[in-house]
């Protein structure tokens, strides 16, 4: 009935395409960390509790520890944030907290620490 339309069956062929799967692995890692952010910047606005937080960043922390896409996009956000900091009019105290911070997080997700 319902998989035997032709749009169903084309997008069962686009879905089992490894291209196709690879990118949804990486669409998922990339969720999983900026939905993480979200939460702590929630925080502030009375959208997140600090509980759930802290549940969710240890299920990404062990996500970090199995999944080369996770590990991929924290280095992707490390960049990103690195790059934002070099501008010349940000203060130097906030890329010490933000180096202080982000050694301390690595050391916690590393296995072999």
């Amino acid at each position: 009935m319902i998989l035997s339309l032709p749009i169903v069956h084309s997008q069962i062929e686009k879905a089992s395409n490894p291209d196709f799967q690879n990118k949804l692995r990486i669409l998922r890692g990339q969720v999983e960390v900026y939905v993480g952010f979200y939460l702590i910047f929630g925080i502030f606005f009375g959208v997140s509790s600090l509980l759930g937080i802290m549940l969710y960043w240890q299920m990404v922390r062990m996500r970090y520890m199995m999944s080369p896409v996770v590990q991929e996009t924290f280095r992707k956000v490390h960049e990103d944030i690195n790059l934002a900091l070099m501008y010349p009019f940000v203060p130097g105290f906030m890329r010490a907290t933000y180096f202080f911070f982000s050694n301390w997080l690595s050391r916690m997700g590393d296995p072999k620490k």
